[in-house]
């Protein structure tokens, strides 16, 4: 069975690989042109976490106690949680400066 043609005598396999690379080739085209607009970094709203309440049973003056294991160890949980959340908005509050920076390097890019 012989193969069906396309334009200039060329069989569909070369068509399609002819089709797919001028797509290729104006998709690059339009992302050169995408890539100079400038995208102003979104914020959202963060909370900074806040320290854990330190137990009544826990004198911090005189660096003594008078707590339960129970409460020291819910504590220390505490403590724990509270320094993970404090790394993830540093994390966060970093990766926002780094965008904005893009961000004006990018203005000024287009000024020049």
């Amino acid at each position: 069975m012989a193969r069906s043609t396309g334009f200039v005598g060329r069989d569909m396999t070369s068509q399609k690989i002819i089709t797919w690379v001028v797509t290729l080739l104006l998709t690059m085209s339009f992302a050169t042109y995408a890539s100079a607009y400038c995208s102003a970094p979104q914020a959202s709203y963060i909370i900074a976490p806040t320290k854990p309440l330190v137990p009544y049973c826990i004198n911090e003056y005189t660096n003594t106690h008078t707590c339960d294991s129970w409460t020291i160890s819910s504590y220390n949980s505490d403590v724990d949680r509270y320094n993970d959340d404090v790394d993830d908005y540093i994390e966060y509050i970093s990766d926002y400066v780094a965008r904005t920076e893009e961000y004006v390097d990018c203005m000024i890019n287009q000024l020049e």
